[in-house]
């Protein structure tokens, strides 16, 4: 199983760091984020600059980049200068020898009546631009479900049909049920499509049930979703991974974890050990079938 860590664990303060702790986890891969040595603020020279010094110390502890995910917003009143930062991204990536770049596209929560719109629109043409720069690049560029606006299986598959791009797919395992959706369905349908896997968890109230509060998050329908460490949640953990080795998917997998008990110092060991726990049980039902 390649797996390694998205969401850093407690005490990591940078992407050093961040190596640092993969190889204390027994875990060879790590998907980094535009964030500390990568801010995509940065100006390009100084992110390759980063990118080479940062390369060379991950390449001594074995570890190597599944992914780099950017939150972006490349609709909204900066979309120029967001674009360019994903473009030196996509620079980025070349030099850390990333094969993929995930950026999100209208993170916010706002209504999902927006899809038909404007926002969609927007959102196509940059796609369309920053896939082209990337691809010269040899990077290919990756969307997942996220929001309201860009989630579900109806809204990605008018993204798909309308981009005109061979983009390829995160499976986040989370995010479809902010629109009401589930994640095996979602998987189900796109699985020749997937080419990254972000693994994370929620405990889920129904909407019937009493405001829980603060650090919980409320869906497109009504109900409350908080993080939590996997196997702890509703998400069928066991039942995504059959589906992705069903369909061959031979990629890397992402450890996307928060949530209040992440604070605990255990908690990142128990999302490792579940997780690769739910593989292996995954794994052997998928062989044992083709027997």
């Amino acid at each position: 199983m390649k797996l390694g860590f998205f969401g850093m664990p407690q005490g990591v303060s940078n992407y050093r760091e961040g190596v640092d702790a993969c190889v204390a986890n027994g875990l060879e891969y790590i998907e980094l984020y535009n964030g500390w040595e990568f801010d995509g603020r940065l100006m390009l020279p100084e992110l390759i600059r980063n990118a080479r010094r940062w390369k060379e110390y991950a390449d001594s502890r074995g570890i190597r980049v599944s992914c780099f995910s950017a939150y972006a917003d490349v609709v909204g009143e900066n979309r120029a200068a967001v674009i360019q930062q994903l473009k030196n991204l996509a620079e980025v990536c070349e030099v850390l020898g990333c094969p993929y770049l995930h950026h999100t596209l209208a993170p916010s929560m706002e209504s999902a009546n927006t899809a038909a719109g404007e926002v969609f629109e927007k959102a196509i043409g940059a796609v369309r631009e920053i896939y082209d720069y990337a691809e010269a690049h040899g990077v290919k560029c990756l969307y997942e479900p996220q929001g309201l606006v860009f989630n579900g299986c109806q809204a990605i598959q008018r993204f798909l049909s309308e981009v005109g791009r061979d983009v390829g797919l995160v499976a986040d395992f989370g995010n479809p049920l902010f629109v009401g959706e589930s994640a095996k369905a979602f998987v189900t349908r796109f699985a020749h499509r997937i080419a990254h896997v972000h693994i994370k968890d929620y405990l889920v109230k129904e909407s019937s049930a009493a405001d829980p509060g603060k650090y919980w998050y409320q869906a497109k329908n009504g109900d409350y979703l908080r993080d939590t460490i996997i196997g702890h949640g509703h998400v069928p953990i066991r039942s995504l991974f059959r589906i992705l080795l069903e369909a061959g998917y031979t990629g890397a997998y992402s450890l996307e974890c928060g949530g209040l008990e992440h604070a605990h110092p255990e908690a990142s060991a128990l999302d490792i050990e579940n997780t690769k726990r739910f593989y292996q049980e995954a794994l052997q039902e998928v062989q044992a079938g083709l027997i």
